[in-house]
């Protein structure tokens, strides 16, 4: 049942809810609806391979205002998988995959006058966390990953990030697993507007289009928005206009956050200790984790920025002065991508596919040539380190700090009037109004992980220019759930404030960012709103049962239920 738009004349779907995006959040939505019994329609605006040509043409739109905080073109993949194919760590040479992490209790007990916060403690999340780690392929409990204080770094604490791989979401075996479970997908399917109803806040399903031209509609009786952050707010703006119930929710858009990352430098005074290994990836129990430190769970609560600290040795070169490392990687790493996506943009397929297939192949030797070169390494993918002995002598370690950024509504969304994507919809402004990199909260965590190495004897951390903080490219925020409409853009259900029938799942809900990956999150908040989708609508046929049904522990992908 998976059909390219246009492909066999049919325009028009009916369906108890209609799904937009396939990335990691929306599979698990749609899969988790239909497992219920309800009817649905997946739709997504690529393939089921990744298509670099498209994502760029449909490029959401602009990052404007801070400049630290990298750009948006060509970061929400177009394909089934979504932004699983923009991820880039080596599972042990076993493929790329993606870690994962669970809020901690301190930001979800945060409360500030007038920004939003977390409706949910860990206890309302956990069922959702582990129903979000089996559909993931990770064989590890939401409950393995809280936070406990640190005995070998007094004033931090310690927990673990658990990784998955990527094809879990990507491929062909993915969409006949959501076929053997009666979802419909359709590919090649950019939702471009939403279609309202009868009633103020009712909808009626999505007008979808193919960038060749077909057109389609989806009638549905619920309608969830699984897409990336930008994506979804703009299609959330452009509603507006025709939605009544839509035109009093002043939250769309407001709220714009991201992960910082900081770096610095550890110096030891002797060898590191041996649990130095435990940040390197390894495998546990047939799981991949690797060693995390995190800001104490009070401070975060007092309002102390969240942060994690990761290390990995910086193995001195000296081959190449600083100012040649940072051209390296620009020239061999950071660069070539958007060479590549301005040029495929206005050259054939062919010669584009050959272009992004070459950087594909090459990835290895450029990131290694480039690691060659360095000084220090920001290499995230770069997890295998710990199968070396040479770390047991190293005294000079990289500190990657990722951080939050504060709920803050100059931080925004809005429609850009004067551009459109080929498809009509009117283009992103993603504007970082306030420099995250000068928040107080977070130049206070970073001093109190210095003081805390230095106290526990293990040596000094210097950190670079705080200013140079970067984005983790993690768009989320701008339809944030909470039970106050007044700062919260939709309900603690997913449901967007002043509609019926309307709902938002993925990173664009979250409250607040935290310092940790938001995938894990995104998918648990994603299938607490399909059950209460499958509870509260009679539309959706439960044959199987009213509420989701967690599959038995050993089952370890929820897509292969029958």
């Amino acid at each position: 049942m998976s059909t390219r738009l246009g492909s066999d004349g049919t325009s028009e779907w009916n369906a108890d809810v209609c799904v937009v995006g396939a990335g990691p959040t929306g599979l698990a939505v749609a899969s988790g609806l239909a497992a219920a019994g309800a009817r649905v329609v997946l739709v997504e605006s690529g393939g089921i391979r990744r298509d670099e040509r498209l994502t760029r043409r449909l490029a959401a739109g602009p990052v404007i205002g801070d400049s630290r905080f990298g750009t948006l073109d060509g970061r929400l993949n177009r394909a089934i998988g979504g932004t699983s194919w923009k991820w880039v760590i080596d599972l042990l040479g076993r493929g790329i995959g993606v870690r994962y992490a669970i809020f901690e209790d301190g930001v979800l007990a945060r409360r500030a006058p007038g920004e939003p916060a977390w409706p949910f403690t860990f206890e309302d999340l956990e069922p959702w966390y582990d129903e979000a780690l089996r559909f993931a392929q990770v064989g590890a409990r939401a409950r393995d990953l809280h936070q406990v204080p640190d005995d070998a770094v007094p004033g931090l604490d310690r927990s673990r990030y658990v990784f998955g791989p990527a094809s879990a979401f990507q491929g062909e075996h993915v969409v006949d697993r959501l076929e053997r479970l009666g979802v419909r997908v359709i590919t090649g399917a950019t939702a471009t507007a939403i279609i309202p109803g009868d009633g103020a806040g009712v909808v009626a399903g999505v007008r979808i289009d193919g960038i060749d031209g077909a057109e389609g509609t989806v009638r549905a009786d619920s309608v969830v928005l699984a897409a990336g952050t930008p994506d979804i707010t703009r299609l959330l703006l452009t509603a507006q206009e025709h939605i009544e119930g839509l035109r009093a929710n002043v939250r769309i858009g407001r709220n714009l956050m991201d992960r910082p990352r900081i770096y610095g430098t550890l110096t030891l005074d002797e060898n590191p200790p041996e649990w130095f290994g435990e940040f390197a990836m390894s495998e546990i129990d047939g799981v991949l984790t690797a060693r995390r430190l995190i800001t104490p769970t009070d401070a975060a609560a007092d309002g102390t920025a969240s942060t994690s600290f990761l290390l990995m040795p910086a193995y001195e070169s000296g081959r190449v002065p600083p100012t040649v490392e940072r051209l390296v990687r620009r020239l061999l790493v950071d660069r070539p991508p958007e060479w590549a996506g301005m040029a495929i943009c206005r050259l054939p397929d062919p010669i584009s596919k050959l272009i992004m297939s070459t950087l594909d192949v090459t990835y290895g030797a450029r990131s290694w040539v480039t690691r060659w070169c360095m000084a220090t390494t920001h290499d995230t993918e770069w997890t295998g380190w710990g199968r070396s002995r040479r770390w047991r002598t190293q005294r000079t370690w990289r500190v990657t700090a990722i951080t939050e950024q504060r709920p803050d509504d100059a931080n925004t969304i809005t429609l850009d009037a004067t551009s459109a994507d080929p498809l009509g919809v009117p283009r992103a402004r993603l504007d970082w109004g306030t420099p995250v990199s000068l928040d107080q909260r977070i130049v206070a965590s970073l001093t109190h992980a210095a003081e805390a190495f230095h106290e526990a004897g293990l040596g000094k951390i210097r950190w670079d220019d705080h200013l140079a903080a970067v984005s983790s490219c993690h768009m989320m925020g701008t339809v944030a759930i909470g039970t106050d409409p007044a700062v919260s853009g939709a309900d603690p259900d997913g449901r967007v404030y002043g509609t019926t029938n309307l709902y938002v799942a993925g990173n664009a809900v979250l409250p607040q960012s935290g310092h940790n990956n938001p995938t894990l999150t995104a998918m648990a908040l994603g299938l607490r709103t399909a059950d209460r989708i499958v509870a509260t609508h009679s539309s959706a046929r439960t044959t199987a049962s009213p509420t989701l049904v967690a599959p038995p522990r050993g089952d370890r992908n929820h897509m292969q239920r029958e």
